[in-house]
């Protein structure tokens, strides 16, 4: 299993979120009062709300009463079920993988704008800048955003954050073309444009990720959600280990 829904955070409207109390439970409700500003209020629980109403569908029991924890690095995790899940976003997107192996996803926005080679001179190595330099300013905004978010969800699947360090996970010369490198355990990772966005996956699960939308709506006053299915190309990214055969997946 290995499926991805993306949620338009415009959703968050007063008459959803005034249901929070019948999906997030009191130690949730508590922190989220302690947001002063309320735009990062409205989505954070818009969020906590998403999340919990889908693990729910998928496990069939009640959102408010779902024990998610974290791990000592603050990766969350769902206690007694077997069921893997990250979560990310980027502006007006969610993004949560469901898997039945690990997994990490990151979405973020493309910015042609943004001055990319600057923040990649900070972060990404001498190969992963001359890739980039080779490029047009469109190109190189996407395949700049491409890249970080793989090496975050490879870190968001160890369970480490970017302070375990973006060269965790290179792109690195292979005779005439580029491949990602890692020295960490074998995985796979996949990589999609959504809109103006950019969704990366790394999983040890081996199956090809189903791609959803997740509509939120009310059902007789109880907040739920509708899956839609979307026909999504998945760009696979061929990948080397330094200590490991990628045959061992």
């Amino acid at each position: 299993m290995l499926d991805v829904y993306v949620v338009d955070r415009r959703q968050y409207d007063a008459c959803y979120l005034k249901r929070q109390d019948q999906v997030l439970p009191d130690e949730e409700l508590l922190l989220l009062t302690r947001l002063r500003d309320e735009r990062s209020r409205i989505l954070a629980t818009g969020d906590r709300m998403a999340l919990r109403i889908l693990l729910s569908m998928n496990i069939f029991a009640s959102p408010k009463r779902l024990s998610i924890q974290r791990e000592a690095a603050g990766k969350p995790y769902l206690e007694g079920a077997q069921l893997h899940f990250n979560i990310s976003h980027s502006e007006n997107l969610l993004a949560i993988a469901l898997s039945s192996a690990p997994v990490g996803v990151d979405v973020e926005k493309i910015d042609p704008s943004r001055e990319v080679l600057e923040i990649a001179r900070t972060a990404f190595s001498e190969d992963e800048i001359g890739w980039l330099e080779s490029m047009s300013l469109m190109h190189r905004a996407r395949k700049f955003t491409e890249l970080w978010s793989l090496k975050e969800a490879h870190l968001k699947r160890l369970g480490v954050g970017i302070a375990g360090g973006l060269t965790r996970l290179k792109r690195v010369r292979s005779g005439q073309r580029f491949i990602l490198e890692s020295s960490d355990a074998p995985a796979n990772y996949l990589s999609t444009v959504y809109g103006k966005y950019s969704l990366a996956l790394s999983t040890t699960c081996s199956q090809l990720p189903r791609l959803y939308r997740l509509i939120l709506t009310t059902e007789r006053e109880i907040p739920a959600a509708i899956q839609i299915p979307l026909s999504q190309p998945w760009c696979d990214h061929d990948i080397r280990y330094d200590r490991y055969a990628k045959g061992a997946l």
